[in-house]
């Protein structure tokens, strides 16, 4: 998920990404949540909450954006 400081960013991505051949198909919603949900969610590891990737069992560790890591939410500043 991407939190956005501004709506019409918001749609504006949207519509460029459904105008894409292989996205015609795909569900894209843009809602509302609070500012203080989205910096919860976004503020773990500093960069945001990861998603897919195993923990590291004897360190915990987890990977970072570097080593192939990704990003289930981040906050897109206004343009």
């Amino acid at each position: 998920a991407l939190y956005f400081m501004d709506e019409r960013d918001a749609h504006a991505l949207r519509d460029e990404m459904k105008s894409m051949s292989n996205m015609v198909d795909a569900d894209l919603r843009i809602t509302s949540t609070s500012l203080a949900k989205a910096v919860r969610q976004s503020a773990n590891l500093g960069a945001g909450l990861p998603t897919g990737q195993p923990v590291d069992p004897l360190t915990g560790d987890m990977k970072a954006m570097e080593d192939g890591g990704s990003l289930r939410y981040k906050i897109m500043p206004s343009k």
